[in-house]
């Protein structure tokens, strides 16, 4: 009986070794396999790397490596679905490594399933809390879907890892605004300027934070700036506009949204001039210059043609048809 079980233990340890040896020989070829894949990449060859990155998954169902490195020519080739399949399966087979959850991340996020993008990034968090990048993923998808406290906090914690990252303080600043929290979000865009003082979309909706907090001069320095870096910038000039409305500088604001329908010709560049000059047609004294108010009603009537979902917009027109006194209501069709 003794003599009979040895024999099963050496006859199973037989087989532990020739399994082992199996699965070694299964291993280097596959790293055979990867090598000839990276060869493959590097003189350009996508699809026969492609298909030696696979032989070499085949032959060893453990190597994350080739699964990521098939996940990045499959979104390279645009085929999001097929690379989110082999970074998943990266990350079953070594999921220590945080590049692979970053890689899912973006996968999920190109093929716009944002609550999966932000699983993955949370992952990847939690291997390595310290990641700027992997905190400002993770924030930029809480706040694509609305969920603005918990962007808040980790573009704060990515802050806290890079302090001068200009997109993380925009962005910051863009869901303290959508939180109504006008006087942070004033405090991020000045932060991010500083970092990158020739973007001039921080600075237009910097302007617009200091409208909201019915500080409409500041608003103008802020877009004189925007257009001194860039006298191309439609949104610039348009909101330019708006604030010298706002402070009654009636012929520049008429200047600022000519050049913004210049540049764009925008709904809302249209309505905005029409505006201006409904207003000076309100302020004079009778007789008032009727080609004002023909004016304006042109540039409102070429605003409903660019966007006819504007009922307000609508019944201005409607109303100011035939001369009359004009309700104090005009401004509501201002942008």
């Amino acid at each position: 009986m003794r003599a009979k079980s040895y024999r099963l233990a050496i006859l199973s340890s037989l087989c532990g070794l020739l399994l082992a040896g199996c699965q070694a020989a299964q291993q280097h070829d596959a790293v055979v396999c990867a090598q000839k894949a990276m060869a493959s990449l590097e003189a350009g060859q996508t699809d026969h790397a492609l298909s030696e990155f696979q032989q070499a998954a085949a032959k060893d169902e453990t190597f994350a490596f080739a699964y990521a490195k098939i996940g990045d020519i499959q979104a390279g080739k645009g085929n999001y679905p097929a690379a989110r399949q082999n970074y998943a399966r990266a990350i079953k087979a070594d999921p220590t490594q945080q590049e692979y959850a970053m890689r899912l991340g973006q996968a999920y996020r190109l093929m716009g399933q944002i609550a999966e993008a932000a699983r993955a990034y949370l992952r990847a968090t939690d291997i390595d809390p310290g990641s700027f990048k992997a905190n400002l993923e993770l924030a930029n998808c809480y706040l694509q879907m609305g969920q603005t406290r918990q962007a808040q906090e980790h573009y704060s914690r990515a802050l806290e890892i890079d302090p001068t990252s200009a997109e993380a303080f925009q962005n910051l600043a863009v869901a303290q605004e959508t939180d109504g929290q006008n006087e942070q979000a004033i405090h991020s865009y000045l932060q991010s300027i500083e970092q990158n003082p020739t973007e001039t979309r921080i600075l237009v909706n910097l302007a617009t934070c200091y409208v909201r907090q019915k500080q409409p001069h500041l608003a103008e320095l802020a877009l004189h700036r925007a257009i001194m870096i860039d006298n191309r910038n439609a949104a610039a000039h348009r909101q330019l506009g708006y604030c010298l409305f706002l402070q009654k500088k009636f012929e520049p604001a008429e200047d600022a949204y000519r050049r913004a329908i210049e540049l764009a010709g925008e709904a809302d560049s249209h309505a905005g001039i029409g505006t201006v000059m409904m207003a000076r047609y309100i302020s004079q004294e009778p007789p008032r210059d009727e080609s004002l108010r023909a004016r304006a009603l042109q540039h409102w009537q070429r605003s409903l043609e660019l966007k006819p979902d504007q009922p307000k917009m609508a019944a201005l027109v409607a109303r100011y048809k035939q001369p009359a006194t004009p309700p104090s209501s005009v401004g509501q069709a201002q942008r």
